[in-house]
């Protein structure tokens, strides 16, 4: 999903002073600095229209409503044939928006604050930060490993410094600046058939909800079923991720590899959740041991763990 969408924020200097009314040009706040998107906002009476401007499109606002400060729309978005519709309300409290974001089928809610663009201000320069301090550009320099490429080519000898690194750690975490860029996960690829032919990790876990892909384990584990629904987000439903199950397919069933791969999912467990409110067991026994698995599952949370974990089981 686009970074804006999910996670609204920008850093800005305070307005001199409050205004009445919703139009205008609004940023989202994030010490992080610009993130370059802009909501622009217009009403009509108790109607609220406008869109969000991002570097690589726009989303039109539907089925807006302002009364009095409190306001709501929608905007609809389609992510590798995924829709989905993202549901904001929120309150106008002089020059800053305070939304609330859900998106429809997903549990779970992201609030987030903008601060309004002052009309009479320099136009918005959203793509311009500091230069990195001299510092941490000569660490880089000194301590960043070229690659030859990010594509899983089987060859690793680019990756070699990375083995001694490596050799002693169980888990090893991989993040990525943006959703959905080839590149970030092509490396993760080739990065996890790394770790497992030179290091023997295992396991590789991403962000997805546990309950729905289960499918995908039994998947690379040999079994005759679809894997590509239990992917679940739209950016792990592409070529290079299903050829990387593919090849822990592959490489499983080969009789000489006795430690076998296998997928962790570490996300929501809603789904599963559902189920066991749905299943129903005669007498007061049945009916505790159902309540006591849906404890299990709250008091884990709505996370079970970080995107782009890799484990190694001994």
């Amino acid at each position: 999903m686009k970074t804006m969408v999910v996670a609204l924020a920008l850093s800005l200097g305070v307005l001199p002073a409050a205004r009445a009314g919703i139009d205008g040009q609004w940023l989202p706040a994030l010490p992080t600095g610009p993130s370059g998107s802009v909501l622009e906002l217009k009403s009509d009476g108790d109607r609220l229209t406008g869109w969000l401007s991002e570097p690589d499109g726009q989303l039109q606002i539907s089925k807006g409503v302002i009364h009095g400060n409190t306001l709501s729309f929608e905007m609809a978005v389609n992510i590798k044939g995924q829709a989905l519709t993202l549901l904001y309300t929120g309150e106008l409290s002089g020059d800053e928006l305070h939304l609330t974001l859900t998106v429809s089928g997903t549990p779970g809610e992201e609030r987030m604050t903008m601060r309004r663009v002052d009309p009479k201000g320099p136009p918005l320069a959203m793509f311009t930060e500091k230069a990195a301090p001299e510092e941490v550009t000569a660490w880089l320099k000194a301590n960043a490993i070229r690659l030859a490429t990010v594509e899983a080519t089987g060859d690793f000898a680019d990756m070699a410094p990375l083995k001694a690194r490596l050799e002693d750690a169980r888990i090893v975490g991989m993040g990525e600046a943006t959703h959905g860029t080839r590149e970030f996960q092509q490396f993760k690829c080739r990065m996890f058939r790394f770790l497992v032919e030179q290091l023997g990790f295992t396991v590789f876990g991403i962000e997805a909800n546990w309950p729905e892909s289960l499918e995908v384990n039994r998947y690379v584990l040999g079994a005759d079923v679809n894997p590509l629904p239990g992917l679940g987000f739209g950016w792990w439903q592409t070529e290079d991720m299903m050829a990387l199950l593919h090849w822990m397919r592959q490489y499983n069933q080969d009789p000489a590899h006795t430690r076998k791969l296998k997928i962790l999912w570490l996300r929501h467990a809603g789904a599963g959740i559902g189920r066991i409110e749905r299943y129903r067991l005669s007498g007061a026994r049945g009916l505790r041991r159902a309540r006591g698995r849906r404890a299990r599952f709250r008091r884990a949370g709505p996370m079970g763990g970080e995107q782009g974990v890799r484990g190694r089981l001994r």
